[in-house]
């Protein structure tokens, strides 16, 4: 039984150092790219991962994404710096301090929100 312990301890404990390293990448460019995230973060230090999200039904960028550093300590330091990404100002958060936020904030504010943050429009 005991081995069994250990291994789901090893793996909460790499999920939770995921969680840790993984930042939110908020106003970003429509023409950025995974590809494009992932070598600007790669500045900074080894990426493990870098996503931008689409919308399901029409194919475009939504405007944020997400990036997974090998090290807590430089998403930690990356978050605490301004980024411009695309030319675009982008805004970022810890994964574990979003979560901590949403789930510090009143239940009827999160109802009566619409999306909070600011609007991205699309640059021609």
């Amino acid at each position: 039984m005991r081995p069994f312990l250990d291994q789901l301890w090893r793996s909460s404990s790499l999920a939770m150092n995921r969680q840790e390293a993984k930042i939110f990448v908020g106003g970003l460019n429509w023409s950025t790219s995974e590809e494009k995230l992932r070598s600007y973060f790669e500045n900074f230090g080894s990426v493990q991962e870098a996503f931008v999200s689409y919308d399901r039904h029409t194919g475009r960028p939504r405007g944020f994404g997400f990036v997974v550093f090998e090290d807590p300590l430089v998403a930690d330091k990356v978050v605490s710096i301004q980024h411009t990404i695309d030319r675009r100002e982008v805004t970022m958060e810890g994964l574990s301090n979003l979560v901590a936020t949403v789930s510090r904030s009143d239940s009827s504010e999160l109802s009566h929100s619409s999306g909070g943050g600011k609007e991205s429009c699309p640059q021609g």
